[in-house]
């Protein structure tokens, strides 16, 4: 309707192009440039919204880096239970703080098995810090087999506490003991899905700001430090 405003009909007496071009120039140039605007955006739009529909197996992981999450719907998110430790260190790490907190954990993981997939050794670096990041970087310097496994992690519950500084860590972390279910994909050379296999787990997922704002994983233990 925006463009049929500005272009005559077609075999009226304004069908022209000089006629058209001069009335263009005259009176609506910037209608007519609106109009051709909005178009795109409204393509545009339809296009983006499109994307999630394709099927895309795992989000992008600069994508998961740079989203918040405002976009979260915290029904979504696991029962989480913040120890008063953490709020006496942090008022800022109860509700809505956690929760932030849970979803950086999410992301990390799923960006950790990118890294696996891609042998990306920098996007290590963008999500773990300490005995995690070792650990990880290991995993992607073993000698390549054909195939490779990641996991996806499914959490049920999450209970938080504070941890000691413990191996390579200098300071307090966030200690998310954590239920659920894991999923262990074993991928071949084209990244396709050749085995899988779910299974619970009961882990402790250290997270600490070690080297700036961004919450990073810093151990995957089976036990908080100091317990049996």
């Amino acid at each position: 309707p925006l463009l049929d405003r500005l272009i005559p009909a077609p075999g009226s007496a304004d069908d022209d192009v000089r006629r058209l071009a001069t009335r263009v120039v005259g009176r609506g140039a910037v209608r007519l440039g609106l109009a051709v605007l909005s178009v795109f955006v409204v393509g545009g739009g339809i296009v983006f919204a499109g994307t999630p529909a394709r099927g895309v197996p795992v989000p992008d992981p600069t994508e998961l880096l740079g989203r918040g999450p405002a976009a979260i719907d915290p029904g979504t998110l696991p029962a989480i239970t913040v120890g008063q430790d953490v709020v006496d260190f942090d008022h800022q790490l109860a509700g809505p703080g956690m929760e932030a907190v849970v979803v950086t954990l999410a992301q990390n993981l799923e960006i950790e098995n990118h890294a696996l997939l891609r042998r990306d050794g920098a996007l290590l670096e963008a999500v773990d810090h300490g005995d995690r990041l070792i650990e990880m970087q290991a995993r992607l310097q073993a000698p390549a087999s054909g195939s490779i496994e990641i996991v996806h992690y499914r959490f049920d519950a999450i209970d938080v506490s504070l941890i000691v500084p413990f191996g390579r860590q200098d300071g307090l972390s966030l200690g998310l003991t954590s239920r659920g279910t894991l999923t262990r994909e074993t991928r071949d050379a084209s990244g396709a899905v050749v085995a899988s296999r779910a299974e619970p787990f009961a882990l402790v997922f250290a997270m600490r700001r070690a080297t700036g704002a961004r919450w990073l994983n810093v151990a995957v233990l089976e036990n908080l430090p100091g317990t049996n």
